[in-house]
């Protein structure tokens, strides 16, 4: 693996982290509001992982997106120098 692969798949478990530890923050707060305002338990799990999702592919997608991009354009500027 490549320096410039290994620096992509470490931001990308960076942003995955941070996106979890704020999903840890509010869980509680979440369930506490949901528990109140809707009061059946499938529901209240559903948005907790609607939640979590939501911030994990927030996260990952706005850490990756000009950082990937570049990293293709690098990755095959490199492959067509070696051809």
């Amino acid at each position: 693996m490549t320096s410039s692969q290994i620096f992509y798949i470490a931001l990308a478990l960076t942003a995955f982290s941070v996106a979890v530890a704020i999903y840890s923050m509010l869980r509680r707060s979440l369930q506490e509001i949901l528990g109140n305002l809707v009061r059946l338990q499938g529901v209240s799990t559903f948005y907790e992982r609607v939640l979590l999702l939501g911030l994990v592919l927030t996260s990952v997608g706005w850490a990756l997106d000009a950082s990937f991009f570049q990293f293709l354009r690098l990755s095959f500027s490199q492959h067509a120098g070696l051809q």
